[in-house]
């Protein structure tokens, strides 16, 4: 699915939990269980893992704010 062909890694559970549209973008969060393979990046340079009670601490764009909000109350 889109997970692997975006970052190149095999995952469980692939569940759709927020999908936010809006005239420039669409946004799309996953809750997956990550299974095997090497992130492989194509569309970003680069990608860090952290624990999600972090994840506002980092300089995210405006539009991953909302996105961000959830995963740490999730």
């Amino acid at each position: 699915g889109q997970i692997i062909s975006m970052v190149n890694v095999t995952v469980l559970d692939n569940k759709t939990i927020f999908i936010k549209d809006d005239k420039e973008i669409t946004l799309n969060l996953y809750r997956c269980t990550y299974l095997s393979g090497e992130v492989v990046l194509s569309a970003h340079s680069s990608y860090i893992f952290v624990d999600k009670s972090l994840l506002l601490t980092y300089d995210l764009a405006d539009a991953d704010i909302e996105l961000a909000k959830r995963v740490v109350n999730s």
